[in-house]
C-alpha cells in the first residue's frame, strides 16, 4: 500500500491536466446539448438550439428538423450544408460548435474536494473523475470506492484504489458510463466500547449510533448520525429534503447485501410503511436526479423564427399557441402570421400542421415537445413553399424510419 493519503493526492492532482478537451472534435452530441449554428451571410438560418429529446433540432426552412443525436460537429456542418447547397450557389460556410455539454455526467459524492455533477466529451477513468472533482481529501477511503451503475439493473462496483496506485494495473479500474455515481466513503472509525466506571457489577457500553450516508440531489448530501435506526423519510429529511426534479420513485437504498429500489412516491401516497426498507449503519441512500432528457421532453416547447426571443421555454399546464409565441416575445414586424408551423413528434410519425393566425377559428393547444416556426413575410414565397414540400418529404422519410426502427 502506498504510504500517506498526501502521496495518493498528489499523484492524482497531477492527473487534472490530462486533455480530455483533446477529442472534444469527436464529441457525439446528445439529447440537452446546446449547439451554436453559424452560416456565413444567412445568419438567420443559425444561432443557439437545444438538441430535444428525440435528438432533433429545429431550424428556419430550408433547413428544418435535423436528426442529430449521435453526429459530431463536423457531420451537422455537412448535413446542414448539404441541405443549402439545393436552394444555394457557391461556397457555403456552416460552423457548428458546442456550447453546453448536458448529455454525458457523472456524478461523484463523498469525500472529494468538489462533488457533483461532472460532464464530459468522452466518459473519463476513474482516476480522471476524481481529478475533475479536485482530488481525494485525507480522510477518503480509498481501498474502497463504490461505483454505482445507471443501469440499474447492475451491480455495484467496489474498487480498491490504492491497490491500482501500487501497481499501476489499469485493468483494476472499472469502465465509467454516462449516468453512473462514483461514491467515495470516508475512513472508518473503529467503533470503542467505552466501559462506563461504577460500582454496578456488569459494565455498560456506549450507546451504538447509527451512520447513514445520503448521496445524490438531496439540499445537504452528506454522513448522518442517528440514535435509533432511522426510517428512510427521517433520513432524507434530516438531509435537507428534495427538490422538484428529483425521482422519489426510483430512492435506492445500497446496504451490505445489496441495493433496493423504492417508491417513495406511492409511500407518500398510501402511507403504506410496508414499503419502506429497514435502514442498518453504514447503508447509502441515493435520490437521483430526474433525466434531463425526460425533464425537457415534458416541460418544455421550442420557437424560432420572426420573433423577438426565440429559444426553448418550460411550460405548465395548459398553454395555446399564442401563449407560446407570448413567452418567446411576440412576433416581430417581419413576421407573416399566415403560415406559423408547429412540429409535433407523435409515437410513429411526425406530424407538422401550417397555421394561419389570423382566419383560425380556435386556437391549437401546444403541447410538451412540440416546436413553432414562425416564418418572415419574405419567406413567404414560390421559394419557401418548394423548402415547405422539401421538409414535409424529409418528414415522411423520418417518420418511416421511426416506424421501421420500433
Amino acid at each position: 500500500m502506498v504510504r500517506g493519503s498526501g502521496y495518493q493526492l498528489a499523484f492524482i492532482l497531477i492527473l487534472a491536466i490530462l486533455p480530455l478537451h483533446a477529442v472534444m472534435a469527436g464529441y457525439e452530441v446528445g439529447p440537452g446539448d446546446v449547439l451554436n449554428i453559424r452560416i456565413w451571410g444567412h445568419e438567420d438560418l443559425g444561432g443557439a438550439v437545444t438538441i430535444g429529446p428525440d435528438g432533433t433540432i429545429a431550424l428556419p426552412p430550408p433547413i428544418g428538423v435535423l436528426q442529430v443525436k449521435g453526429l459530431t460537429t463536423s457531420r451537422i456542418s455537412e448535413e446542414i450544408r448539404s441541405i443549402l447547397k439545393r436552394y444555394m450557389k457557391g461556397d457555403i460556410q456552416v460552423i457548428v460548435q458546442v456550447t453546453q455539454f448536458n448529455s454525458q455526467a457523472i456524478y461523484i459524492f463523498g469525500e472529494v474536494s468538489s462533488p457533483g455533477r461532472k460532464s464530459f466529451v468522452r466518459p473519463p477513468s476513474l482516476i480522471e473523475l476524481i481529478a475533475m472533482a479536485g482530488g481525494l481529501k485525507p480522510d477518503a477511503d480509498v481501498e474502497d470506492i463504490r461505483v454505482i451503475p445507471s443501469d440499474q439493473g447492475a451491480p455495484i462496483e467496489r474498487v480498491n484504489l490504492s491497490r491500482f496506485l501500487e501497481t499501476g494495473d489499469r485493468s483494476l479500474l472499472p469502465d465509467l458510463h454516462p449516468g453512473d455515481t462514483v461514491f467515495v466513503p470516508p475512513k472508518g472509525k473503529p467503533q470503542k466500547a467505552v466501559i462506563q466506571e461504577t460500582s454496578a457489577p456488569k459494565p455498560q457500553a456506549e450507546k451504538r449510533r447509527f451512520i447513514i450516508h445520503v448521496l445524490g440531489k438531496v439540499s445537504r448530501p452528506g454522513t448522518y448520525e442517528f440514535e435509533e435506526p432511522p426510517s428512510l423519510p427521517e433520513v432524507i429529511s434530516k438531509a435537507g429534503g428534495v427538490g422538484e426534479d428529483h425521482l422519489l420513485r426510483k430512492v435506492r437504498v445500497i446496504g451490505r447485501d445489496g441495493s433496493r429500489i423504492v417508491d417513495m412516491e406511492r409511500f407518500m401516497e398510501t402511507g403504506d410503511r410496508l414499503l419502506l426498507p429497514s435502514l442498518s449503519s453504514g447503508d447509502i441512500v441515493y435520490i437521483p436526479e430526474e433525466e434531463f432528457v425526460e425533464r425537457f421532453k415534458e416541460r418544455s416547447v421550442s420557437v424560432i423564427g420572426a420573433v423577438r426571443s426565440p429559444g426553448t421555454f418550460p411550460i405548465d399546464g395548459k398553454v395555446n399557441l399564442l401563449d407560446v409565441i407570448a413567452m418567446a416575445g411576440g412576433m416581430t414586424r417581419e413576421a407573416d402570421p399566415s403560415r406559423v408551423i408547429i412540429t409535433r413528434e407523435e409515437p410513429n410519425f411526425i406530424a407538422s400542421q401550417v397555421i394561419d393566425l389570423n382566419r383560425m377559428k380556435s386556437v391549437p393547444v401546444i403541447k410538451p415537445g412540440d416546436k413553432i416556426f414562425v416564418p418572415t413575410s419574405s419567406q413567404v414565397s414560390r421559394s419557401i413553399q418548394t423548402a415547405f414540400n422539401i421538409i414535409r418529404d424529409i418528414l415522411f422519410i423520418y417518420s418511416t424510419y421511426l416506424i421501421i426502427r420500433r
